[in-house]
């Protein structure tokens, strides 16, 4: 069997795979009933549309041309070209994104006539195609906060990967100060060897990044009190989705986040999640608020999985896709129409 389940990325999975899982055939090997035919790593075909997302591979290009597509829908959650010139990014990361925006972006721009992206600031990059916005779909809902009742320790998460490494490191002396006042405070980083310095400590752990599969599985089986979300105020972090209200809906934590788009855009603050200056005093205060009255954390936590839920719905993703793209559209035998009827109903509206 010849199928990209081990290449998934997470935004395949997020904007794409798992709200249609059910209408995509993944073994390009086999002949399938299933509308959606994936042709690689990155992409997907339907009723004469195909979808990239982020990336392609040189086959999956020779591919789409052969195909000669309707229309070609581009799915990028990143301004690529603002992180190749962050200087506050690491060095290996800027240089891998030059390399693509320079060498590979430009044929796959190429393709497509149409950009979806979570962040309407993503379309400068591509002022010349149809912009389309869309959200990501949640990976998992936390069941419940029973982890608030035995809340001895206080667990806090901070877990951007190493392109937020400047932005924790905005709040290091926070948490540093946290963490050695509050000994009952576990504080815990996806940052390894990467960490700031000042962040070493007994109640501080830094896990290594993780695959995006292992991702996964914590997000379903770890919960945490409170996430911590900083965002500087650079092009790079502009463009950023809201994925991380997912993460705290997912974990069954409450979010603290900077008060800047577009995570300001959706939270209310004080509701579903905090919205902070960039101050580290502001961070400070509020960390130590709710450390040293977690309760407080609950409802935050509780009305912020709420909230994930309704703006990763997916069947909202699920809905944009089928308006889209109409892959419906190509089903017209009892065959396919019985499939639809089985597996399909709540795309049909």
């Amino acid at each position: 069997m010849f199928s990209f389940g081990h290449k998934n990325i997470p935004t395949t999975d997020l904007y794409f795979r798992e709200p249609l899982k059910q209408l995509i055939s993944e073994n390009v090997l086999q002949a399938s009933r299933r509308p959606i035919r994936r042709l690689g790593p990155y992409s997907f075909f339907a009723n004469g549309r195909v979808v990239i997302i982020r990336y392609l591979t040189r086959r999956e290009h020779r591919k789409i041309q052969a195909l000669k597509p309707a229309r070609c829908y581009y799915l990028v959650d990143d301004d690529f070209a603002a992180a190749a010139r962050d200087a506050t990014l690491p060095r290996d990361y800027r240089d891998r994104l030059a390399r693509f925006v320079r060498e590979q972006l430009p044929a796959i721009v190429s393709l497509a006539d149409t950009i979806v992206a979570p962040n309407r600031m993503i379309h400068r990059a591509y002022r010349d195609k149809t912009f389309l916005l869309l959200n990501p779909s949640y990976s998992a809902l936390c069941p419940d906060f029973s982890h608030f009742e035995r809340a001895a320790t206080i667990t806090i998460l901070f877990s951007g990967t190493r392109s937020h490494l400047a932005d924790l490191q905005a709040i290091s002396g926070v948490m540093a100060d946290i963490c050695r006042r509050h000994r009952n405070v576990r504080f815990t980083t996806f940052m390894g060897n990467h960490a700031p310095e000042n962040l070493q400590a007994g109640n501080i752990r830094h896990l290594r990044a993780q695959s995006w599969p292992a991702y996964l599985r914590i997000l379903k089986r770890e919960r945490f009190h409170i996430v911590l979300a900083p965002c500087r105020d650079t092009p790079f972090n502009r463009a950023r989705s809201i994925n991380k209200i997912h993460d705290c809906g997912a974990f069954g934590a409450a979010g603290l986040y900077s008060h800047r788009p577009p995570i300001s855009g959706v939270i209310a603050d004080g509701q579903d999640g905090l919205l902070l200056d960039d101050r580290p005093e502001s961070w400070h205060d509020a960390v130590e608020g709710l450390v040293g009255d977690i309760q407080a954390a609950r409802p935050l936590a509780e009305a912020g999985r709420d909230l994930a839920a309704r703006l990763g719905d997916r069947d909202i993703v699920r809905g944009f896709w089928m308006k889209n793209c109409s892959p419906m559209n190509s089903l017209s035998d009892a065959g396919h129409a019985r499939y639809i009827s089985a597996n399909a109903q709540s795309m049909i509206r």
